[in-house]
């Protein structure tokens, strides 16, 4: 357990010891910049400067692609925010992010799989599935960075009668946004001909006035 160096008896522990030191003796000091903000990183310090640093890196590793994704998907991007104003419910749970939640008749299972569809193409995956069997009620739930909400005039929480949220021009105009809405919150029926016709029923202004301006931007006739 002993070695015999420089005329000296040095035990493991001590023989380690003069390692480390003497690889102390020869070490360079390297400049470490943060993997966010690039600053230089003192000795106790890693991969980041600050807790908020690292919250950032992780949410733009998690959510930057989205950007993308939704300028290369117009027509789901509009039919999501149909749903959205239709049985879509927003709440902000933390800083950066917008929780959405979107409600399903549990009987109608091609809708909810048609959203599913959406929400894959668009990458946004579903965090939680409840499904009410009482109330025939399937809600899809998923996290959205705020800061794209707003870009599409989508940033809002709460009751929608107080919030009147209305959609920017681009998804008004694209047809997938009345679909979406119909599908969520419209109703199929036939009138007192036998024709079958397209009802919605809605108590907010805003959203109903987007709706309106689709149908006629895409040179679709609709009664009061």
């Amino acid at each position: 357990t002993v070695r015999r160096k420089n005329n000296e008896y040095l035990c493991i522990k001590c023989r380690h010891k003069n390692r480390i030191l003497s690889r102390k003796k020869d070490k360079v000091d390297v400049e470490v910049n943060c993997r966010y903000c690039k600053g230089i990183l003192n000795s106790s310090q890693t991969l980041f400067c600050s807790r908020d640093c690292v919250s950032k890196f992780k949410f733009e590793k998690k959510y930057n692609h989205l950007n993308e994704t939704f300028n290369n998907h117009p027509n789901e991007v509009s039919y999501l925010f149909g749903l959205i104003l239709g049985d879509g419910h927003l709440r902000k749970r933390e800083k950066l992010t917008t929780e959405v939640s979107i409600a399903f008749n549990s009987e109608q299972i091609h809708l909810t799989d048609l959203a599913k569809t959406i929400f894959c193409t668009l990458k946004l995956p579903i965090r939680k599935e409840c499904v009410q069997a009482e109330q025939h009620c399937v809600h899809l739930s998923f996290s959205i960075p705020t800061v794209l909400l707003e870009k599409y005039g989508m940033n809002f929480s709460g009751k929608k009668f107080d919030c009147q949220p209305r959609p920017i021009f681009e998804v008004l105009k694209n047809v997938s946004f009345a679909t979406g809405f119909i599908n969520s919150d419209g109703y199929l029926g036939k009138t007192i001909y036998g024709k079958e016709k397209i009802s919605v029923c809605g108590v907010v202004k805003s959203i109903i006035d987007s709706f309106k301006e689709c149908l006629k931007l895409n040179n679709i006739e609709y009664t009061i």
